[in-house]
């Protein structure tokens, strides 16, 4: 045997153990890593072990979508997230993020208000940002009247010194 096929031998076989190890360590089931790996036009389905994640599992997933601009998979998550963890306005926050940079005005905005009526008595930061949205949303929307409202119900709740 020369001295070429002896260190491919060697080789292959380090390859193989280093295969092995690799696969012994892997974690399995992989739940949502391969969503930020996928190239441009790919779709995502969830993997068939995930048959009821928690909701807290569906509005990480949600907003991990949502930050590599994977929108439909980030509304899809965000909406069953918003069914488990019912009247948490930062669901319905990040679901008219969702919405609005996929161009879906009517559905963000339908986002909006109900994180904004989840949070009546302005408790959570998380409504008076839907609000400011929502009145960016309205503007660029022609929904003039609307704006107004939207603007100085925001203003009226802004608790920032600077303002």
């Amino acid at each position: 045997m020369s001295i070429a096929q002896t260190r491919r031998q060697e080789h292959i076989g380090w390859l193989a153990r280093g295969f092995l190890c690799v696969v012994a360590l892997w974690p399995w089931p992989v739940f949502a890593e391969p969503l930020i790996q996928l190239r441009d036009g790919a779709n995502w389905d969830p993997p068939t072990e995930i048959s009821r994640p928690s909701a807290e599992e569906l509005y990480r997933l949600g907003k991990k979508a949502l930050a590599a601009s994977r929108y439909k998979e980030s509304i899809r998550f965000l909406k069953q997230a918003a069914e488990r963890r019912n009247a948490d306005v930062e669901v319905y926050y990040w679901l008219g993020v969702a919405h609005w940079n996929r161009e879906q005005g009517e559905q963000a905005i339908n986002s909006y208000r109900l994180a904004v009526e989840l949070d009546s008595e302005g408790r959570s930061a998380w409504s008076l940002y839907a609000l400011e949205n929502l009145a960016e949303v309205y503007t660029r929307t022609d929904h003039a009247e609307e704006a107004r409202t939207a603007y100085r119900s925001a203003l009226a709740r802004e608790t920032r010194a600077e303002w």
